[in-house]
């Protein structure tokens, strides 16, 4: 605090608190002067200070953390908790065990605690944003030592070379400088966009350092401004200044909702100190600071979580080889008139690309060329006529779509402080121009779609010149997979669609078409039963729904056994796997024990008498349907 004391009056006031303990810096006159006080139980360590700042180490123990551990005090706890607020003061996150302190050498009186944390303000968190607290073995003493990681950032988080700013399309020089760059280059589209990556990052280098003066020089000329005395120049000059200010600010904003990925803005959230903590904290929340593998070995080296990360992924979509697929193909009855196969192969249109690639999200997280669907959707009078001419290439040329499909997998945690891969969900960026493609075919498919790949399309009755360009699009793709900002190496899969492409749902539906062919063949051979909703209603064998699925049978030997087939050769036609370990059985109330143990020996799941919930409602509602709903609720 400002005391605007000398140093003997500043001890007074401080011992008449109660505060033993304390630091001070005495005013000049009647300006300035600081001061810190603490109690005994407060550990403080002076870094630095001068008359206008301290730095300074606060260490305090006492937390709520703890495996059989005494009951706090939960005023005292309470007190800590709004100093912290009061003081801006965050979690800085930790590394290794959860506890800091052990003690009790039997199970029955072990006792494990978080006795100690590590706490900065803001600007200590954009200072270090992934610095953290990390807990070291211990063996002399029941408390960890602890290790305060300031360089985690820089060994950890590497800044990529090139990465597209939506604040450049609001500088007055940017539309200029684009043209410059593509009128003067000659060369094929792919190799045009790497060499403008180039330009735009010595153009932005440029101006970036003038940004903050600029803002700057505004808010001062503002504040001088709105001093003087009104008349139309005055005023013309401060609706001038406030309107390039804003300008300012609106950059700013837009650069930090490009790093927090939610659309706070669009709802009236502006460009606050909580804006910039998330997009910290987002950042902090995605590192990979170790894995812990399936033999138990911990590894934290970069280079080796990025190699296990890569084989990881690369066994997850290699095919392990698939069976003959024609007892599927036997279900498949054909749907795709010749009407609807003339107009599916009809070469497409410019209009049909710029419809895609209008349809897409601005800011979307960009692929490997980090050129978002801004960039296209907005400079489209300058770059539009080499885009259009290499997405009608591959469509209608039968060009290959190698060069543009290949995808960053970038891994988000599913879990607090996750330490293994299947705890990460791996999302797909692909670039803009392989979704345009993917889009436009996609946006044609929805017309037969409404009326599963390769083989199960052609038996379906799609022609062979529509099913090449999808085939293009699903084997020309390349993965890597992003690990702290670094992009590891490439591979190819041989299986596997992506998340989020606009041809996976309608691939996976295709797809999905295989399990409903076995299903009919087995109910027409009377292997299977379904239920009905109603007594007069259709007997219902199975429900889909993306990448789930309801099945309906009887609870019996025969009928688990018969499901069971039809699973097992789903799979090894279509290298699909079923997640047992996320699957249930549901019995009626009028089924035996003896069923029931039947069932469960054939399948190998887990049963449940209390259905779960699905995307937030109940599986089954009884007769009290409005109960049901509200408790979903």
């Amino acid at each position: 605090m400002e005391t605007k004391l000398d140093k003997k009056r500043i001890e007074k006031v401080r011992k008449s608190c109660g505060l033993l303990n304390g630091i001070e810096v005495e005013a000049e006159g009647t300006c300035g002067g600081l001061c810190l006080a603490w109690k005994d139980d407060i550990k403080v360590t002076l870094r630095s200070f001068s008359k206008w700042h301290m730095d300074v180490l606060v260490k305090e123990d006492g937390n709520q953390e703890d495996w059989r551990g005494i009951p706090r005090d939960h005023k005292r706890m309470e007190i800590f908790r709004d100093t912290l607020e009061e003081c801006n003061l965050m979690d800085i996150g930790y590394s290794g065990v959860w506890y800091t302190s052990e003690r009790g050498n039997l199970p029955e009186t072990n006792i494990r605690e978080r006795l100690d944390r590590g706490v900065a303000n803001e600007k200590w968190r954009n200072l270090f944003p992934l610095g953290n607290i990390h807990h070291l073995p211990y063996s002399t003493s029941d408390h960890c030592p602890l290790l305060i990681n300031t360089d985690h950032a820089s060994k950890i988080y590497r800044v990529r070379d090139f990465h597209f700013e939506v604040w450049w399309t609001m500088e007055d020089t940017f539309e200029a400088t684009l043209k410059e760059f593509w009128e003067s280059s000659s060369e094929p589209l792919v190799d045009k966009l790497r060499n403008l990556q180039i330009g735009l990052t010595k153009w932005a280098n440029t101006i970036k350092g003038k940004k903050g003066e600029l803002r700057k020089r505004l808010t001062k000329e503002l504040e001088t401004l709105v001093k003087e005395d009104r008349d139309d120049d005055t005023l013309s000059k401060i609706i001038d200044t406030k309107i390039h200010l804003n300008m300012e600010i609106e950059k700013d904003e837009a650069y930090w909702e490009q790093r927090t990925r939610v659309n706070w803005l669009r709802y009236g959230d502006r460009n606050t100190t909580f804006f910039h903590n998330c997009a910290t904290a987002r950042r902090r929340a995605n590192s990979i600071s170790k894995l812990t593998l399936d033999n138990g070995e911990e590894i934290s080296e970069e280079s080796a979580i990025e190699e296990e990360a890569k084989l990881y992924f690369e066994n997850l979509f290699t095919s392990k080889g698939v069976a003959n697929p024609r007892e599927i193909l036997e279900g498949i009855e054909g749907s795709i008139s010749v009407e609807v196969n003339e107009r599916l192969q009809a070469l497409f249109k410019e209009e049909e690309v710029r419809l895609a690639l209008k349809g897409m999200g601005p800011t979307k997280a960009p692929g490997p060329d980090e050129f978002p669907a801004i960039f296209f959707q907005k400079y489209c009078h300058i770059v539009g006529k080499e885009v259009l001419g290499y997405c009608l290439g591959v469509l209608n040329e039968g060009r290959e779509a190698d060069s543009v499909n290949s995808t960053n997998i970038v891994l988000i945690p599913k879990v607090h402080k996750p330490t293994s891969l299947v705890n990460f969900r791996p999302i797909s960026l692909y670039t803009v121009l392989y979704k345009i493609v993917a889009k436009t075919i996609a946006n044609r498919m929805q017309e037969a779609m409404a009326i599963c790949i390769d083989q199960v399309m052609n038996k379906m009755g799609f022609a062979r010149n529509w099913i090449e360009p999808i085939m293009r699009c699903v084997t020309s793709v390349s993965y890597a997979v992003i690990i702290n900002g670094s992009r590891g190496r490439a591979f190819k899969p041989s299986r596997g669609l992506r998340q989020g492409d606009p041809l996976s749902l309608y691939l996976f539906l295709i797809c999905s078409e295989g399990l409903s062919a076995l299903m009919r063949i087995a109910k027409k051979k009377g292997l299977i039963r379904g239920a009905k909703a109603s007594r007069k209603g259709p007997e219902i064998s199975h429900l889909l729904f993306a990448d789930d699925c309801m099945m309906f049978g009887e609870t019996t030997e025969k009928g688990a056994r018969v499901l069971k087939d039809i699973l097992q050769v789903y799979e090894s036609c279509s290298g699909q796997c079923v997640n047992f370990g996320k699957s249930t059985v549901f019995y009626s109330t009028n089924t035996n024990e003896e069923s029931k143990a039947a069932v469960l020996r054939l399948l190998g799941i887990r049963s449940s008498s209390s259905p779960e919930k699905y995307l937030g409602l109940p599986n089954m509602v009884g007769k009290r349907k409005k109960e049901s709903i509200s408790k979903s609720g």
